[in-house]
This record gives C-alpha cells, structure tokens and sequence, in this order.
C-alpha cells in the first residue's frame, strides 16, 4: 500500500459510525449552552444588576474555566469506567448531564438563581469530562488505528457545527429577547436525553474481552491517580517536556475566555450576540475547515507552530486592558518556540508517523 493512500473505513467501521453521528449531534446542541465562552456572556447579561458586580464577574469566570477545570478529573472518570460496561454507563453519563443542563431553565433571576445557574453548568461540564474519558475507550476499541482518526474527526466535525449552532442560537435569543433564554435550556435538555436514548444502541467490539482483562488486573493494579500521573511525567521526560510546554502555552487561552468578556460587556459595551460569535461561534464554526485534513495528516512541526503563532496573535489578544492575557500570551511565545524541540524527537522518531507510545496525546473535542 503506498503512503499516500486513503484507507477507507470497513462496513462495520461505517455501521457504527452511522449509530453514534446522530446521539453526539443532539449531544453537541445540549453542549453549546454550557460551554465556555456562552455561558460566561449568558451569565454576564443574565444575572448583571441581580447580585454585586464582584460576584457576578466571578461566577463569569468560574463558568468559564468548567470545561478546563473538568478535564482536570478525567483520571476519576477512568478509576469509575474500570471493569463497567462502556455503554451503559455512557448512557449514565450523557442522560445525567443533559438534566443539569436542564437544571438552568429553573433557575430565578435572582442570586439564588445565579448560584443555581452556575453549579448546574460546573456540574454539568464535569459530567462532561467523563463522557469524553468514557468515550475515548469506546472509540479506541470500536475503530481499527488506521482510520479512527478519519472516522472520530467526523464525529468532532457534526458535535462542533452542533455547539456552534447551539451557541449562536443563545445569542440570538439574548439579543432579540424574543424568549425568555432559559426556554433553551430546557430544550436542550430534552435534545440531550434524546441523545442519550439513541446512543444505547451502541456497542463495544470485544467488550466482554476488555472487562475480562480489567477485571483480571484490578486486584494487581492501582487505581489511576494524581500519585501515578506524576510518576509518568517523572518517568518520561519527552512527555512531560511537550506537556510542560502545551501548558504554558493554554495558560493564555484558559485566562482570556472570562476577561474579553467582562472587556466586550463594560468597556466595548458590545451586543451578547456580537460577544458569543466572536468568542464562540466562530472559531466552532471554523474548526471543520481544519479538522478533517489534521485529524489523517501526519503531524509536522511547521504546522504546529504556525497554528501557535496564528492562536496568539489573534485579534482577541488586542483587547489592552486584559495585562494577565497579554502577559501569558507572551510566556505562550516562548513556548512554541520551546516546543519545536519537544516535538521534534517524537514526531519524527518514526519517520514522521507515529510518536512513541508513551508520548503520543490525543485531541479531545468538545
């Protein structure tokens, strides 16, 4: 087979691909009411004047940080997916989250309402977290290795237009205030349960064999934790130099979601509608027109850092007022400058395919 090839997926790759596009779409549409930067300009708009202007920006920027704060828990989620059937707790996971969701349409506008509101989006992105650990399992032993790239770049492509959709939807609503935004909530509650319905008809190639073999190795191994995580990276200096480095370089973005918006509604003074595009809609709504060429390209390190450098020197960073931004987005320069020589002995050990198994990393989607 030569290397430029396309290998196509087989027909029971195909099968269950078709089962899962249509769950994560509802999924995504329930999604892109909590994620980030549309919750954060919700919450702004929603609660400004109901509670002092301190905790208002605060509850801001917690909303904002949830999905990054979750990903943080992803080893929890994996301790609770040992030895369980994968679908049927993704089915858990999925229709549980899709209830804190809902949780939002009955918040008050009052602070009683505020608290609500963001402990029902900081639960239900933690939930959230899961069902992406969960789901990486699923797909890794659903999807032979040389098209789960193509086929799970799909599935990221329909969940991405789906939040995207999601979000502008919010945004519309809060600037034509034709209805009341929380109706949304509920409604993409109801598109999240169905989701998780539909996605009961799902399987696990092999799963019997998996369970076996956890269940096999849970009396002789440890749980995965914070201790284990930080023998890896004492372990294996190429991975925790590329996630040293990687880290610093999202510190910028992690601060500069829950800034721009507290710049675009008090300094800007612009429109919710004109907030969520520019902090949500667009880049979700961009993402397909890289993702599928990226997700079965090799890496390369011109790329990369040409994709770092774009990130910050983005227009977003030209909001003066937000120094901590600047400042990391700075730091994240030095990075990506540093990072051409991580990446380098992985990338490229194999003649530019494949890094070694202990630094390989995976790009979770929304």
């Amino acid at each position: 087979m030569s290397a430029g090839r396309t290998v196509k997926p087989s027909a029971l790759a195909e099968g269950m691909y078709r089962r899962e596009i249509l769950p994560w779409g509802l999924l995504g549409l329930a999604l892109g009411l909590v994620e980030g930067a549309t919750a954060a300009v919700l919450v702004k708009r929603h609660f400004a004047g109901v509670a002092p202007r301190f905790v208002v920006n605060l509850a801001v920027a917690l909303v904002s940080g949830a999905p990054a704060f979750s990903n943080v828990l992803s080893f929890v989620w994996a301790n609770v997916a040992h030895g369980r059937a994968r679908v049927r707790l993704m089915v858990a996971l999925q229709g549980t989250f899709a209830l804190f969701v809902g949780c939002v349409a009955f918040a008050s506008h009052a602070a009683a309402g505020l608290v609500i509101t963001v402990l029902s989006i900081v639960a239900a992105r933690v939930l959230w977290g899961g069902i992406l650990t969960v789901r990486a399992a699923v797909w890794t032993a659903n999807y032979p290795r040389n098209v789960l790239a193509r086929i799970t770049g799909r599935i990221a492509i329909v969940n991405a237009i789906a939040v995207a959709t999601s979000a502008a939807l919010v945004g519309w609503v809060l600037e034509a205030q034709a209805i009341d935004a929380r109706w949304l909530y509920g409604a993409g509650a109801a598109a999240g349960l169905t989701g998780a319905w539909l996605y009961r008809s799902m399987r696990v190639r092999h799963e019997f064999r998996l369970l076996a073999a956890e269940a096999a190795s849970g009396a002789r191994s440890d749980p995965f934790s914070l201790r284990m995580l930080m023998e890896i990276l004492r372990e294996d200096p190429s991975y925790r130099e590329y996630m040293l480095w990687m880290g610093i370089f999202g510190a910028g973005n992690l601060i500069l979601t829950a800034q721009l918006v507290l710049v675009f509604s008090e300094q800007l003074h612009l429109s919710s509608a004109t907030q969520i595009g520019l902090l949500a809609v667009v880049p979700l709504i961009t993402q397909p027109l890289f993702m599928g060429r990226s997700c079965s390209a090799p890496p390369r390190r011109v790329p990369i850092l040409a994709g770092i450098s774009v990130t910050m020197t983005s227009p977003r960073s030209a909001a003066r007022s937000t120094t901590w931004a600047c400042m990391s987005r700075s730091r994240g320069c030095a990075a990506a400058w540093r990072h051409r020589s991580a990446c380098s002995p992985t990338w490229h050990s194999r003649g530019g395919t494949a890094a070694p198994e202990s630094s390989r990393c995976c790009c979770r989607s929304p």
